[in-house]
């Protein structure tokens, strides 16, 4: 059965990030969600890398019901954390995608979104129905 692993808070609400075990590779390499003090847990990346990329949004994630995917959405683009830039330096050394523009953070972060729901969606709903 697939388990969960918390990494930390994702929001100043208490939403947070958690790993979904679903391999035996090293930690980082599963799907990550986001699990919403409102109830909702969403796929949010297919591994930790990922989840690093779509922290350059720097915004924090949308989420909905089982229906919807979850999003990431900056309605400032220029306006960014104090921290910003010394986050995408970090990445940038370790050769992690950051993403520039708005524009970019539209589609990358769909596409992250979708392909870790395509990929992994289905371990969700099984450790889901585990815990009713």
């Amino acid at each position: 059965m697939e388990s969960l692993y918390y990494i930390g808070l994702a929001t100043g609400d208490g939403s947070g990030y958690a790993f979904l075990k679903v391999n035996e590779g090293p930690i980082d390499e599963n799907p990550v969600l986001f699990c919403s003090t409102d109830g909702y847990i969403n796929l949010v990346a297919s591994n930790f890398k990922e989840l690093l990329t779509l922290l350059t949004i720097d915004a924090g994630p949308m989420t909905g019901d089982e229906e919807k995917l979850a999003t990431y959405y900056n309605d400032d683009w220029d306006d960014h954390s104090n921290a910003r830039a010394d986050f995408v330096a970090w990445l940038e050394n370790r050769h992690i995608l950051v993403i520039q523009s708005e524009e970019e953070a539209e589609v990358k972060s769909e596409e992250i979104i979708r392909t870790a729901n395509d990929k992994y969606g289905k371990n969700l709903q099984e450790f889901i129905s585990h815990l009713y």
